[in-house]
């Protein structure tokens, strides 16, 4: 069997715009490297064959942080990323979003949503999801107002908080 082709397409990137997004079809797959990379990797993959057929898997590497995300560009602006690190989500970017990972602990939602509370933030949604009880819990919390830092501050000093990032709001809503 022959390997998926790869190609080495150089971007360009100001300081300002960390942006890796291209267009792709859903038998495409971009790999970053890192953001003060001269160049990006393409590399053909397979998707589920019921993905929608703009849907890119990215994985980025930086250091010794890794991730990856699947997601599609759905016309018109708008997208829907379906999975970050193998956790099942829905972020269209039409409001602020948290993003978390942290332990599966008893009121560890309570905790987080009264931060949010205490800084005037108001939750439009929030998804909870989890591979196995007692393990790490993955959310996704989008908001009406724009998450400030301090709030993001307070969610990672939580000791059972493994990481958390703010997604600022990209389209509509």
């Amino acid at each position: 069997m022959r390997a998926p082709a790869k190609a080495t397409v150089p971007i360009k990137r100001s300081s300002a715009d960390c942006s890796v997004f291209a267009p792709t079809t859903k038998d495409s797959a971009r790999r970053c490297r890192s953001p003060s990379a001269k160049a990006s990797t393409f590399e053909k993959t397979t998707i589920a064959d019921a993905a929608h057929p703009n849907t890119v898997r990215i994985n980025v590497e930086l250091n010794d942080n890794k991730a990856t995300m699947l997601g599609s560009s759905l016309g018109a602006g708008r997208i829907l990323v379906q999975e970050i690190d193998g956790y099942p989500v829905e972020v269209t970017g039409n409001l602020h979003t948290i993003v978390l990972v942290a332990e599966d602990r008893k009121g560890s939602i309570a905790r987080i949503t009264g931060i949010l509370a205490e800084h005037d933030i108001n939750i439009a949604t929030l998804r909870l999801s989890r591979k196995e009880r007692g393990g790490d819990a993955f959310m996704v919390i989008e908001c009406d107002e724009e998450p400030d830092k301090k709030a993001g501050e307070e969610l990672k000093a939580l000791d059972w908080v493994r990481w958390t990032r703010r997604l600022p709001k990209v389209s509509g809503g």
